[in-house]
């Protein structure tokens, strides 16, 4: 008899609990603003490039994410958002993880610029390994690399790749 009622209270109180649980959920959920995106952290996927090269390319993107904030997490499509940084010539890999409740994750590895092509201008155009051109670098900004220069190696990508593998 002793265990009946211990078991009838155990219920009841389970019941009670099990109610009050799913009362405070549907209040934590229905918070509009919940799952709407605060926050976007950038970082580096390695530490091979410079920092002041990743700086500036943290830089842009965090501007060009911007418009992302506010949205909601379900809204926001990771394929179209990763071309988009991925249209960056100093970007090489990134990776972009949606962190519950409201945040992204962006990972990227930047090229790595192995060589400094110098036009006519003498303006300071670096390149990665697969051979393509980067943004141009200001004057302070100069690298321990081997240094290019040519017609050919302008217009012509692939001889651009096969100095890049010498």
């Amino acid at each position: 008899m002793r265990q009946r009622w211990i078991m009838k209270v155990l219920s009841k109180f389970l019941l009670v609990l099990v109610t009050l649980s799913i009362c405070l959920a549907l209040l934590f959920l229905a918070d509009k603003h919940f799952f709407q995106l605060k926050s976007i952290s950038i970082s580096q996927a390695d530490s091979t490039v410079k920092d002041w090269l990743f700086a500036d390319l943290k830089g842009k993107i965090e501007l060009d994410t911007k418009a992302y904030i506010g949205k909601y997490l379900w809204e926001i499509n990771l394929q179209d958002f990763m071309k988009e940084l991925e249209a960056d010539q100093r970007i090489n890999k990134v990776h972009v993880q949606r962190k519950f409740p409201n945040k992204i994750e962006i990972k990227i590895q930047p090229h790595k610029p192995i060589a400094l092509f110098i036009d006519k201008k003498s303006q300071i155009i670096p390149i990665a390994r697969d051979g393509t051109f980067m943004p141009e670098l200001k004057n302070n900004e100069l690298l321990d690399v081997p240094i290019l220069r040519g017609e050919e190696l302008r217009v012509d990508k692939e001889s651009r790749k096969i100095a890049m593998d010498l």
